[in-house]
């Protein structure tokens, strides 16, 4: 049941059809491999990296993740809520789920010289090692002597993700993804706009979904495919570097240059004006006047139809007085209709208005439905299957596909380490050393 009160319906047979058709371009598809096939990933990350290498297997490539033997155990993901049906396990995490689908999962104690002794075995099988996290912890794990891990595999590739790189004044300083957010610039540019006599009395806001780890994680994925282009050329690996505060300084879109160029300071982007609709949902009604002298005349035509106009059609020449008169017709237009009848109003000026929506609803979306967007995934120890978001594009030669859900911990542990070349023996005596679980 959808939380507005209609039962949620099954696509149409038609719809489905499409689901179908483009599921094969998305990569669902047991005929098609992705683009990365061929690239065997180690990845010794936090919830700063994870995304990093759930790219990676949807393309393709093998990625296996090493995480410490318990207790606790496991990625600190796999402690970060919520959990399915409210159990606190760590194979229970949806947040890990999330960002760890696709990938295997082995468990080895890389804090014990025999462990990273164990990691350098296991990089010499491997294209990539992804390291994420602070650097002192990644240093005494063994994960950032690229050249070290190269001995045995000179072709290796190693990418670090650090929140403020790996040398510098700030590089052991401790970090969260909403302070990297507030150093790298991006708050300043969001909230709330400024009250009576234009002084900001609220402070500013960062966008949810940790945008500064989930940008370096995109970055990182551009360094890697760069380098093994690279690779491709001259034979030889390298490192790629990857700074969290550099990433989310990058994303402050035109304030820094408007800055840099013409000392001005942006104000808090505040481009649009939301509003409650008649049935309680909230909409984003932006009045656009970048795209054009046509958005005014579109827009008073547009209030006219319930007779709010009349305070436009003489405007102060006070931008910010007129966008006060705006906003006061535009709550009263809200008021009198629903969400969606606000969104096709405005679609029909051409005006990018729509309600504001809740993850979950996102789930009823026939456009995502129809594009292939949501991929069922089967937990088999669970006897269910789930919806995962799936790629961010579409390209019919490199399918996007998600191999297996997420691993179990040490669910992978003795296949990955025979791949590698340890025998049944040597296996037993990690494992009776507490090296492996």
């Amino acid at each position: 049941m959808h939380r507005r009160g209609h039962a949620r319906r099954p696509p149409g047979p038609a719809r489905s059809r499409r689901r179908r058709d483009r599921g094969a371009r998305r990569g669902r598809s047991a005929r098609v491999t992705g683009g990365l096939a061929d690239l065997r990933v180690l990845e010794v990350t936090d919830e700063s990296g994870d995304l990093a290498g759930r790219l990676l297997a949807g393309m393709g490539a093998e990625v296996v993740k090493l995480e410490p033997p318990g207790p606790p155990g496991g990625s600190p993901s796999r402690r970060i809520g919520p959990f399915y049906r409210d159990d606190p396990h760590p194979d229970r995490s949806l947040h890990f789920w999330h960002y760890n689908v696709g990938k295997r999962a082995a468990s080895v104690d890389l804090t014990r010289p025999e462990g990273r002794a164990l990691l350098e075995r296991l990089a010499a099988a491997a294209n990539v090692v992804i390291a994420a996290g602070a650097p002192a912890e990644l240093e005494a794990r063994g994960l950032l002597d690229g050249e070290r891990l190269r001995r045995a595999n000179p072709r290796l590739i190693l990418v670090t993700i650090t929140p403020f790189g790996l040398d510098g004044p700030w590089r052991d300083r401790p970090a969260t993804d909403l302070t990297l957010m507030a150093l790298g610039g991006s708050m300043a540019a969001c909230g709330y706009g400024p009250g009576p006599g234009g002084v900001y009395d609220t402070p500013p806001l960062t966008c949810a979904g940790w945008q500064a780890y989930q940008t370096a994680c995109v970055y990182a994925l551009h360094g890697l495919l760069g380098a093994v282009i690279a690779r491709g050329r001259h034979g030889r690996g390298q490192d790629v570097e990857v700074s969290v505060h550099e990433a989310a300084t990058s994303i402050t879109e035109w304030h820094l240059p408007q800055y840099v160029f013409a000392r001005q300071v942006s104000p808090r982007a505040i481009l649009g004006q939301q509003f409650l609709a008649r049935d309680g949902i909230w909409v984003s009604t932006i009045v656009p006047e970048f795209l054009g002298p046509h958005v005014v005349p579109r827009l008073l035509e547009l209030l006219a139809t319930d007779g709010l106009d009349a305070p436009l059609r003489d405007p102060p020449a006070d931008r910010a007085r007129f966008y006060a008169l705006v906003g006061v017709a535009l709550e009263a237009y809200c008021a009198r209709h629903t969400a969606d009848e606000i969104y096709r109003a405005g679609q029909r000026q051409g005006f990018p208005w729509a309600p504001i929506r809740t993850p979950d609803e996102n789930l009823d979306d026939p456009h995502l439905h129809d594009r292939g967007f949501w991929v069922p995934v089967r937990h088999p120890e669970l006897d269910r299957e789930f919806l995962y978001a799936g790629g961010p594009f579409i390209a019919p030669a490199c399918q996007w596909r998600f191999a297996r859900r997420p691993p179990l911990l040490g669910e992978h542990t003795e296949e990955v380490l025979a791949a590698a070349g340890i025998d049944p023996d040597e296996r037993r005596e990690l494992r009776a050393a507490g090296l492996i679980a």
